[in-house]
């Protein structure tokens, strides 16, 4: 995850861009589920209009899921690549905004236990090798 700022403060909005570096690992899939605090961060649209889904980034464009769930704080999200349109291995799969309601440290989790477990996959099998890691945002 990269945030485009490294800190906000309350009413301020800071977009996130998941990105996949797979090197020569061809991709088709990606499933991103994140986990973030409620009480400091709320994702919303490009207007500042809470948010019910998430914008695709550029490396797919099959969206196969794709929520927001504010009041739990939840975010899940999978894409995948058409058939024969080539096998992406890396790029912007997925951008998300959120506005800081709150100040403190707030970290952005992604979740690594089923049913909600990230993961990136080739022909249907993960190629995941490394966790991602988390994010932290200071809201100030």
């Amino acid at each position: 995850m990269v945030p485009a700022a490294t800190r906000v403060a309350p009413g301020q909005t800071v977009s996130v861009d998941i990105h996949v570096a797979a090197g020569s690992q061809p991709v088709d899939g990606v499933e991103v589920h994140i986990d973030f605090d409620p009480m400091k961060l709320q994702v919303v649209e490009s207007d500042g209009r809470p948010a019910s889904k998430i914008v695709n980034g550029t490396a797919f464009t099959m969206d196969i899921m794709n929520a927001v769930d504010n009041p739990k704080g939840r975010i899940d999200y999978a894409i995948g690549a058409a058939p024969g349109s080539g096998n992406e291995r890396s790029g912007s799969f997925v951008v998300a905004s959120f506005r800081a309601v709150a100040t403190g440290e707030t970290t952005l989790k992604f979740s690594s236990t089923l049913p909600r477990k990230t993961d990136i996959t080739y022909s249907g099998k993960s190629v995941l090798t490394v966790a991602p890691s988390p994010v932290s945002i200071p809201v100030q």
